[in-house]
Formats: structure tokens, C-alpha cells, sequence
């Protein structure tokens, strides 16, 4: 608020008048008042302003704020111009200063702190008159304020420079300040610390712990030695130890950092309890009942033996003398000298050579212990000589009992040891790989060259072959058969099975152990069963082949029958008969055969991309005719969405599904069949569960069928109701197990069978997967399930042949009058010229003569002929430059008989009995594209030009 003074125009005495006035009521106020005028001259002063001056009223009148004689100072001690006064800066702004503090300078020195504001003087018309400035007088305060400016300098210089964690905090868990030992010891700025709750860094297993000494504080107890855990910035933890006291609500704490002193208690105590495990474990040891400990104190012809070593030997403490006559008098005569010679050897050699001995002791009842006896001298005396040697016996009489078992055992077994140190160079083999060769222990010594020399050449290479692969580390053990010649000059089958058992440090082998066994007896009783199995091949081929062969005339004239316009019908039955039965006949042989290449391995199968959903389609339809004749509904259900693609072998899916699928109805009588399907894309697997309204299987049966043997149904009686040879499901199991997968059984007796089938569907990223709805197709014959989605499968069109060899001339080379007449037949339906070559001979005539009007696109050769065979007949063709196409005819079904085809210059091969259609499609195959070909009309290539 402005003061309101007379007008300037009045008369100076009545001012001066009016100031009197003031400065005697002013002269009552505690805070110093002084009065300047418009040009900053001072009028008036109450007495309060005189004492905090420091000089009296008649000194003050008169002067101006600039007036040199005064000395006014900043709080910092730095000199105080006039302009920066308040007085001042209001005559210069009109405006009013508040509370400015700074110091005055009395003429003696003194310094009195005051706190001036200066207010303007403005007039009833507005104008200014001057300035009213108050002071007080602040010094106490001041002074006060500079000590606790002091008081917090000197607490913050105490905080930075020692090297505890000090702190202030309140007790309900807050930080107030901090030093900077916590930035180091916890990683937070301190920034980040000062104002937090120090609860949340608490370890959680401390803060019950926590609490309650907070809890101590509030009631003013000093609270010392308390430890808890801190968490770091970093999320571990550091123990701190605490010195508390509360003051005024305040907790004052210093700490320090105790995590090494912790880790190290904690090391402490488990090496404490290693020590005692330790402890422990070596007093059983020495306590055990099969070693014993001895100290023999040489110089005073003194041995100590504990309580075990003496129960080793049957003897209580006390019984025997403690010297060491004791173990010489029960210590095997026979084996005296050698423990006396280790042990000199171990004198002499300063303690380098080991003091280790294998010896039999008398056991008080008079049996045989056998020691394994381990000592050190552990004091020489100062001109070298033994005082005091210590050690223990180890009871290895079963050890030696079995080793001696194990000798018999190779020794019986014809099996002998050896080992190989690389480093060395040394050889040990037992005396059973002398033996086995003829010859006694020590007329041989199996070195690297030796055994080099008496190894069969032919097995030479592939031995060594193996051994640097396990050597490299390719192979987890080595595993060979080979050769060895022996004394008599005839050759032995050997075994060898090793194995490294220790590597250096940059993995090279430093030495091998393994057994070597004579496998002679085994590699003939081998060769024995492959003749055999090579002999049941042969048989099995030549059987299918002298069956196949009739059997194509049969199938083939039968199919003609059924297809001739107005036979009778009980004619056409009988034919219908006939071809039913050899197509049955067909399959039994065909399932023998599989058993067969399964049986010996030969099974091979293909990866190769397909679409599975068309397969299952096309393996559906050709199961609806037989479900429809039955009475039965076939459907599928897509359980998920599938692959458009997987890799596996599409034939051989087909015959399991065909299987199984045929299974399914054969046993169904009413009802009907359902074929589940499903994909695990993740585990590339295919689900096709096959699930029947059929007979079922009782648990025993059931158990019977998972077996999977061969020949065998679930009842013996279901061969003579159903039919079959019981080959299917163990054929289908075994090429779903070489397709990734298995085939599992369900089934209760009188309400129907369920067979999983599952494969490998090869690797599927990035295969486009259909979705669900694409799969499901409905149609008036399927039985929906509800909430799945079902479909019955369309039939696969039947391959068109009519005129699909128009131009097509074709050489037949069959020896059977009766299948000349029938591939004929269905080649010329077709549309081909047929030339018949009755055996391989003519028919290497036929095209040697060059004659133009017989000579073929193709030749389709029969591989089992007289005069000359196919396949010697294909091999002169081609060793001649014969280039046109020849087509294997053969009834051989074996593993191995397409290769054997192919091999003599076929180019594709057909197995007997002939599938018509797909002999029209493979010679559309083959001969269409040749019948413009650049060669003479031979078939040779065409002379240049």
C-alpha cells in the first residue's frame, strides 16, 4: 500500500512539521523507520533506525542513500553498491522492495544484518513524494542460519568422506539421506535413493526381520550388529550390517557392506562340511572291512595296524605283535620276495618307484586273502634312510576270484583281452589271442607288425579303415570281423570290439581296450543260413514264375470271357469264377513274396512327393465296389486340415490302406466302415484310423492279431469263414514301420475294430495346407457324423486304351503260345502291329536282318526263354549299338529282379501276370516316341550323312 502525503507544494516547515509528528509515533515501533523525499534526501528516522544504523538521528537527516558513508554489505560478504538498495531501486522504479536482507557496517566495525523494505510515497493526485523504508534488525537469525549453513557443510563433508554407508531415515522405512558408499555399494544414483522406501529393496526372506527392528527404533532403542540383504540395481544382493539410532523420529544409521565376509562364512561351512564328509568318508575307509591302514615306524621297529586291517585277517586288537614280523609271518610265502623287492626298489628309488603289490595273506582260519598293498615313505631321515613309511591293504580276494573266473570264462569262450597304448607304442594281448590262433603264449607277440602280417589281405584295408575311423571319432566303438592266419596256415575269423578310453587334450587317442573273439564257428553257421536264404530265393522265384506264367493266361483269357457280348451267364459266372480265384491266387503269392524281401531285408522303399488325400480317394473307391456288394456305407472323415503334399512312398501306402481298408469290410457284416483322417504338421505325422462296425476281437484275439506273425488270424477258424493267408497285417505293420510309423490295434468283441495307421510325412514346412472345408465333398451314399466332416471317395476313371498304339509296331519275344495270343490280343485292340519272336534268338534275328517290314518301335522281351534268354538276348542287342526301346516280360518277382532287367539294357520292366491296361500305357510310353527317331530301320543308330 502507497503512503498519501501533503501535496509537494506545501511548505517545507509544515513537512518538516508532519515528519516531527510521524517520528514520535515512529518512535514507538519496534522495527527502524526512516523517511527519504523525492530526491532520496532522508527526513525523518525513529530511534529503532538509529540503533540498527549504529549513529544518531542528526547524523542520518540529510543524507542519501548514496551517501559515501555508508557501507552496506551482501549476505556473501561482497560489498553492496547503492543502486542494489532497496531505498534506492523504489526512488528509481516507484516500486516496492520487500524483506531485501543484506548488512550494515558500523563505524566501529560491527556488522548488523537487516531486513529492509522500502515502500513509494504517492500523493493524493497521484505524484510521488517519496519513500518510506522499515527495517529490522536480523543479525541473531542471520547468525543463526550461517551456523546451521556451517552445521550441514561440515555434516555433508563427515557423509562424503567416510567410508561407512551413513544414512538418515524415517522409521517408517523412507530414506532421507544418503552418502555416496550406497551409489557404490547398491548401483542406484543417490538421486534415486533419497525419498524411497529402503522396504522395497529388502531381500523378502529379511523383512519380517526388517520390520520389527523398525518397530525397536520407533520406541527409541538403539538397535546394533543387525544384518538383512539389499537388492542391487542389477537384481543381486548385497548383505549389509547396521549401527541404528532413533533421535527425534529420525533413525541415524551407518553400515557396511558384509557380502564378502558372508560368502566367506558360507564357504567356510561347506568346506567345513566337506571337511567333515571327508572326515567321515575316510574313517569308513580306513574302517572298512576290506582295507586296512598300517604305519610302519622304521627307526623304532614299530607298525601300527588299526582295527580293520586285523579283521581283515580274522584278528581282534591285541591279538597280534606290533612289529613288522606280523606281516611277514602272514604274508604267502611265495610272495614274500616280491613285496621286499618292490619295497627296496621304492627305498633306492627316493620314493619315485611305487611301492604296489598284489599278495596273498593267511587268514586266521587258515583261507587265502588276496591284498592289493599300497605304501609311501613319508619321512627320510637327513642322510637319506627310510623312518617312517605308511600305506593300507585293500581286500581284493573277490576281484581276484572273479578275475580268475573271467580268465576261465575267455579261456572257455576262446575270447582274449588286448590293449594298445599309442603314446608307447606297447601291445598287450591275453594269452586267449595267442591260443586261438594255435600257437602257446610265448611263441607270439602280437605287434603292429606282426598282426599286419598275419592279417587276410582282403581284410586288410577295411580294417584299418574302421580303426581310423574310430580313432577320428566317427564311430562310438570300433566293431570288425576279419581274418587272422594261424599257426597251421589255415585262416581264423576273429571279432575285434574296442573302444578309446582316453583322449589327450587335443583328442588324439592315447589308448584302446577291447576283446577279441573267435567268430569262426558263427561266420560259417553264416554262411551256411545265407546259402540257405539264397536257396529259398531261388525257389521262391522259380515257384512265382512257373505260376505267374500260367496265371497270366488264365487272368487274361478269364477277363476276355467276362467281356464277350452275349456268353451265357452261367458261362460268364464260371469265368468270372475263374478269374476271382487267380486274382486271389495272385494276391497269396504276392503277400509271400513281400514276407519274403521283408524277412530278408530287401524291402526297399521310395521318398517321393504325392498327395495323400488323392490317394486315399483313389484306395476308397476301389473298396466301394466290394462295401456296396456287402451292403455297407465306406466314408471318410477329414479330422483336420492336411498337407496338399507330403514325401513318402505313395505305392506302399496304397497297400497298406488297400489292406487294412479290405480288412475292414471282409470283417464287417452289417454296418459299415470309417476311415479317420488327421496331420500333426509339428510332428510330421499322418493319422489314418480305420474304424469298423465288424465282428471284433475278443482281449486274446485281440493280443494274437498285435503280434503281428506270420500266418496268423485272430481265430483259426477265420480262414476257412473269411479266407486269407494272415500275411496282410504283418506285411502293412512292417512297411509302416519303414515309413516312419506303426499301425495300433482297438477292438471289443461284437461291436467292431478300429486300426491306426500312421507314417511319416517327411519334412512339411512351408507345404500348403489345405484347409478343412476343401476335403469334405458330400454325396447321397455317405452316413454323416455329427460335427465332423465326411466324404465318400469318387471312383478312379479306367484308363482308356481303344487305338492307343495306332502306328505302333511291336516285337513280342514270349516262348508261351498261350500268352503269344493273349498280349497280342489286347496290343492289336489296342492298335499296334504285333511281330512274335517264339525265344530270344529269333528275336535277335528278326532285327538283325534288317528286313524293313519287321522291324518294331519296341520290343517287349520275355526274360526266361530257351535257345537265348531275355537277358542275354537284350545284352547282344546292345552290344551291338541296338538303341530302341525293350521292355522286360518276366514272372520273377523277387527284390532285385527289376535291377537285374534294367541291369542287362532293359528299359522298364512289366511282372507277369500282365495288367492289360498298364501294358498299353507303357508301350504308348515308350514306343510313340521312337517312331520318329534318326536311326536305321533296325533300330541302330543311322550311318552319317
Amino acid at each position: 500500500m502507497t503512503n498519501k502525503l501533503p501535496s509537494i507544494s506545501a511548505p517545507r516547515g509544515q513537512l518538516i512539521a508532519e515528519a516531527n509528528l510521524r517520528a514520535s509515533i515512529f518512535d514507538a515501533l519496534a522495527e527502524g523507520v526512516v523517511v527519504l523525499d523525492a530526491q532520496g534526501e532522508i527526513l525523518d528516522c525513529n530511534s529503532a533506525a538509529e540503533e540498527i544504523l549504529g549513529i544518531p538521528r542528526q547524523q542520518v537527516l540529510g543524507r542519501t542513500p548514496r551517501d559515501p558513508r555508508w557501507r552496506a554489505i551482501r549476505e556473501d560478504g561482497t560489498e553492496l553498491p547503492p543502486d542494489e538498495m532497496p531505498s534506492v531501486i523504489t526512488l528509481r522504479t516507484h516500486l516496492p522492495i520487500n524483506r531485501f536482507v543484506h548488512g550494515i557496517v558500523h563505524v566501529d566495525g560491527a556488522v548488523r544484518w537487516i531486513s529492509v523494505s522500502s515502500q513509494p510515497v504517492i500523493d493524493e493526485s497521484g505524484g510521488f513524494q517519496g519513500v518510506v523504508a522499515s527495517m529490522a534488525d536480523v543479525t541473531a537469525q542471520h547468525e543463526q542460519a550461517k551456523r546451521l549453513v556451517a552445521q550441514q557443510a561440515e555434516l555433508d563433508r563427515f557423509f562424503d568422506a567416510s567410508l561407512d554407508m551413513l544414512c538418515i531415515a524415517t522409521t517408517d522405512g523412507r530414506f532421507v539421506k544418503l552418502n555416496p558408499e550406497w551409489e557404490a555399494c547398491l548401483g542406484y544414483p543417490l538421486a534415486e535413493l533419497e525419498g524411497r522406501r529402503f522396504l522395497d529393496l529388502i531381500h523378502p526372506e529379511d523383512l519380517a526381520a526388517t520390520r520389527q527392528a523398525l518397530e525397536a527404533l520407533s520406541q527409541q532403542t538403539f538397535i546394533a550388529n543387525f544384518e538383512n540383504r539389499y537388492r542391487r540395481r542389477d537384481g543381486s544382493y548385497r548383505w549389509i550390517e547396521w549401527r541404528s539410532t532413533p533421535i527425534d523420529g529420525m533413525i541415524y544409521a551407518s553400515a557396511r557392506d558384509v557380502t564378502s565376509r558372508k560368502d566367506a562364512e558360507v564357504a567356510l561351512r561347506i568346506q567345513t562340511r566337506e571337511l567333515a564328509l571327508q572326515k567321515q568318508v575316510l574313517e569308513s575307509v580306513l574302517d572298512s572291512p576290506s582295507t586296512g591302514f598300517w604305519d610302519w615306524h622304521i627307526a623304532r621297529d614299530y607298525t601300527y595296524y588299526n582295527p580293520s586291517w586285523l579283521r581283515m585277517l580274522g584278528y581282534s586288537p591285541g591279538e597280534l605283535p606290533a612289529s613288522p614280523e606280523t606281516w611277514q609271518q602272514l604274508i604267502h610265502p611265495d610272495d614274500l620276495h616280491k613285496a621286499q623287492q618292490n619295497y627296496q626298489a621304492h627305498v633306492v628309488s627316493k620314493g619315485k618307484e611305487p611301492f604296489y603289490n598284489k599278495v596273498r595273506y593267511r587268514h586266521k582260519d587258515g583261507s587265502v586273502v588276496w591284498v592289493l598293498c599300497i605304501g609311501r615313505v613319508i619321512e627320510w631321515s637327513e642322510t637319506g634312510e627310510p623312518l617312517r613309511m605308511t600305506g593300507c591293504h585293500i581286500d581284493i580276494t573277490e576281484a581276484q576270484t572273479l578275475e580268475e573266473r573271467l580268465s576261465v570264462a575267455l579261456s572257455v569262450s576262446n575270447t582274449g583281452l588286448w590293449e594298445w597304448c599309442f603314446d608307447t607304442g606297447e601291445r598287450y594281448h591275453s594269452d586267449e589271442c595267442a591260443v586261438m590262433l594255435g600257437y602257446s603264449p610265448d611263441e607270439i607277440s602280437f605287434t603292429t607288425e606282426v598282426w599286419r602280417t598275419l592279417c587276410h589281405p582282403e581284410d586288410l584295408e577295411r580294417a584299418r579303415f574302421l580303426g581310423r575311423k574310430h580313432l577320428n571319432g566317427e564311430t562310438a566303438r570300433l566293431d570288425c570281423d576279419y581274418r587272422l592266419r594261424a599257426k597251421s596256415g589255415g585262416w581264423v575269423w576273429v571279432r575285434d570290439v574296442a573302444e578309446v578310453v582316453d583322449w589327450a587334450e587335443d583328442g588324439a587317442a592315447r589308448r584302446m581296450l577291447g576283446v577279441r573273439m573267435d567268430v569262426t564257428v558263427l561266420r560259417e553257421a553264416l554262411m551256411r543260413a545265407e546259402e540257405a536264404s539264397l536257396a529259398k530265393g531261388e525257389f521262391l522265384a522259380n515257384t512265382s514264375h512257373e505260376i505267374r506264367t500260367p496265371l497270366t493266361a488264365i487272368i487274361g483269357y478269364a477277363d476276355l470271357l467276362t467281356e464277350s457280348m452275349g456268353l451265357p451267364c452261367d458261362t460268364r459266372r464260371h469265368a468270372l469264377a475263374i478269374e476271382r480265384n487267380a486274382q486271389h491266387l495272385l494276391t497269396v503269392i504276392n503277400d509271400v513274396l513281400d514276407m519274403s524281401k521283408i524277412e530278408a531285408g530287401q524291402m526297399l522303399v521310395e521318398c517321393l512327393p504325392f498327395d495323400p488325400v488323392a490317394l486315399l480317394q483313389e484306395v476308397v473307391s476301389l473298396m466301394e465296389v466290394r462295401a456296396a456288394e456287402k451292403g455297407l456305407f465306406l466314408r471318410v472323415c477329414y479330422e483336420s486340415a492336411l498337407p496338399v503334399v507330403i514325401c513318402s512312398d505313395p505305392t506302399r501306402l496304397r497297400q497298406i490302406l488297400l489292406n487294412v481298408l479290405g480288412n475292414a469290410v471282409k470283417f464287417t457284416e452289417t454296418g459299415g466302415v470309417t476311415v479317420h483322417v488327421s496331420c500333426n504338421p509339428s510332428a510330421r505325422g499322418m493319422c489314418f484310423r480305420v474304424v469298423d462296425t465288424g465282428i471284433g476281437m475278443t482281449q486274446s484275439e485281440r493280443e494274437k492279431v498285435t503280434r503281428f506273425a506270420a500266418f496268423t488270424q485272430a481265430d483259426s477258424s477265420m480262414s476257412r469263414r473269411f479266407g486269407g493267408t494272415g500275411l496282410g497285417l504283418r506285411i502293412s505293420n512292417a512297411l509302416a514301420g519303414l515309413l516312419g510309423g506303426q499301425i495300433e490295434v482297438e477292438s471289443e468283441a461284437g461291436k467292431g475294430s478300429s486300426f491306426t495307421v500312421t507314417i511319416d510325412t517327411g519334412d512339411i514346412d512351408g507345404v500348403e495346407i489345405s484347409p478343412l472345408q476343401m476335403h469334405t465333398r458330400a454325396t447321397a451314399a455317405e452316413i454323416p457324423l455329427e460335427g465332423s466332416h465326411e466324404t465318400s471317395s469318387p471312383p478312379v476313371p479306367a484308363v482308356e486304351t481303344a487305338q492307343g498304339l495306332r502306328g505302333v509296331r511291336v516285337l513280342l519275344a514270349e516262348d508261351g503260345p498261350d500268352n503269344q495270343r493273349l498280349i497280342g490280343f489286347h496290343l492289336e485292340r489296342a492298335g499296334a502291329e504285333v511281330i512274335v519272336a517264339e525265344n530270344g534268338l529269333r528275336a535277335v534275328e528278326l532285327i538283325e536282318s534288317g528286313a524293313s517290314g519287321s522291324q518294331p518301335h519296341l520290343i517287349l522281351m520275355d526274360m526266361q526263354m530257351p535257345e537265348l534268354d531275355g537277358y542275354d538276348a537284350t545284352r547282344r542287342l546292345r552290344a551291338q549299338g541296338y538303341r530302341r526301346p525293350v521292355i522286360a516280360l518276366t514272372a520273377h518277382a523277387m527284390a532285385g529282379d527289376r535291377e537285374k532287367c534294367l541291369k542287362a539294357g532293359c528299359d522298364d520292366y512289366l511282372s507277369k501276370p500282365i495288367d492289360r491296361r498298364r501294358l498299353v500305357e507303357i508301350c504308348a510310353l515308350w514306343g510313340k516316341p521312337v517312331m520318329g527317331q534318326t536311326t536305321d530301320v533296325r533300330g541302330f543308330p543311322a550311318p552319317p550323312q
